[in-house]
């Protein structure tokens, strides 16, 4: 079934159509069933021509479309036809239904059917053609600012490099792939720090926290958050040792660990 149906604002004011949701809905249901002109039907074995808004349907079929018990379409088809909203003649299997005053809400004067046919066509691809337009345009900004932009170079962050060492460090299995800490490493390295900055963040905090109460917070979220700075500069980290990696001090450890044993630091020069 094809086609559409007016559905009248004055159906607010009617108290019986709009009494709940499942009359409204059996109400709005017989006015897209009805048949709008005349055309051939059988009822009670017995060919008939429907009139415009009659239709043949059963309270099975009504319960079953719209999910609402047998019972209750029942009594609402009952109100409608004692609030003479509808006519109903029923059968063993069906019933006849006709919507009383269908005219009067449905039907379409000459002169608006006229207007609607000669107006739509020209508005609708007018607004079609508007929309068109200013889809098409809108996808060439689109791609033109895409195709313009700067392709990122990802290779200065080092995701790879400071996570996998972050996972070697703490033992854990961090995603190199997550959004969260990719996002994270990029500011920090936007700030100006070093690949260097994070093994020495992820050595002091590994040495502090790891096996301790606060392992679990050896994570990206709180290493390489704003707090990183701090952890950075942090005194008394300790720089550990990795297998395999050159383990040279510089001068500045050799003073560092001299002093920790309880050398002066007069006795170095500078």
């Amino acid at each position: 079934m094809e086609g559409w149906v007016k559905l009248h604002r004055k159906t607010l004011d009617n108290p019986m159509v709009c009494k709940d949701a499942d009359h409204l809905a059996v109400w709005v249901y017989l006015l897209l069933k009805a048949s709008h002109g005349t055309c051939p039907a059988i009822f009670k074995g017995e060919k008939i021509m429907l009139q415009p808004g009659q239709l043949i349907t059963g309270r099975l079929k009504i319960a079953a479309d719209l999910s609402v018990n047998e019972s209750k379409v029942k009594r609402i088809l009952n109100a409608f036809k004692t609030d003479q909203q509808i006519d109903q003649q029923a059968s063993n299997k069906n019933s006849l239904i006709t919507i009383l005053n269908w005219e009067s809400y449905q039907k379409i004067d000459q002169h608006t059917d006229q207007q609607m046919t000669s107006e739509r066509p020209t508005t609708d691809q007018q607004v079609t053609t508007n929309k068109n337009e200013k889809n098409i345009e809108n996808e060439k900004k689109v791609n033109n600012k895409t195709s313009n932009a700067p392709v990122a170079d990802d290779s200065k962050y080092q995701y790879k490099e400071i996570v996998e060492y972050l996972n070697m460090r703490t033992g854990k299995s961090f995603q190199v792939g997550s959004k969260d800490t990719r996002r994270l490493i990029r500011a920090r390295i936007n700030d100006g720090f070093t690949f260097d900055d994070f093994r020495r963040v992820i050595d002091i905090k590994s040495a502090e926290w790891k096996g301790a109460d606060m392992d679990k917070y050896l994570r990206p979220a709180t290493l390489f958050g704003t707090k990183f700075e701090g952890y950075l500069n942090q005194k008394g980290g300790k720089k550990i040792e990795e297998p395999g990696r050159n383990t040279e001090l510089d001068e500045t450890d050799i003073v560092r660990r001299a002093i920790e044993q309880g050398a002066g630091a007069e006795g170095f020069e500078w």
